[in-house]
């Protein structure tokens, strides 16, 4: 061990262990530039082929269940996903951390057919879209829910 710290004093050895890191380097940017341009291009094969996906299930839907199901299907989502955020952070959150188990399937759907009574006519959430609230049902814990 003594022999290999007095051979580090040598100005040979110095630049011997230098050329090695610059080699290491090297090595490593080389594979990590092809580790991207990799996953480049298997991120973008496969968004392509989830889009594919997903626009022949939008056109077998139509075909076998007609337009307006579809049509009605896409504004349930629409719906659906502007009554979450205000219910996860108004009821979920809170009540997950005060160290209870929040129901949430049960709380969503009250909160959601509560917020189907305020749709208007042309099947939208005019008046609570536009404030971007919507009231949340009150959520009290069930005493078994508790973990």
């Amino acid at each position: 061990m003594v022999r290999v710290y007095q051979n580090l004093g040598k100005k040979s050895e110095i630049l011997k262990f230098l050329t090695r890191w610059a080699v290491v380097g090297v090595v490593y940017r080389l594979l990590m530039g092809a580790m991207r341009i990799y996953w480049k291009i298997f991120m973008r094969i496969t968004q392509a082929i989830s889009r594919r996906q997903e626009l022949r299930s939008d056109e077998l839907a139509y075909h076998i269940a007609g337009s307006q199901a579809l049509i009605d299907g896409l504004e349930c989502i629409r719906r659906c996903h502007a009554v979450l955020n205000s219910y996860w952070n108004s009821v979920v959150l809170p009540v997950a951390a005060s160290g209870f188990q929040p129901q949430v399937a049960e709380g969503f759907s009250a909160l959601y057919e509560r917020a189907a009574d305020c749709q208007s006519d042309n099947g939208i959430y005019s008046e609570a879209e536009r404030r971007g609230k919507i009231v949340p049902v009150r959520y009290a814990p069930a005493a078994q829910s508790a973990h």
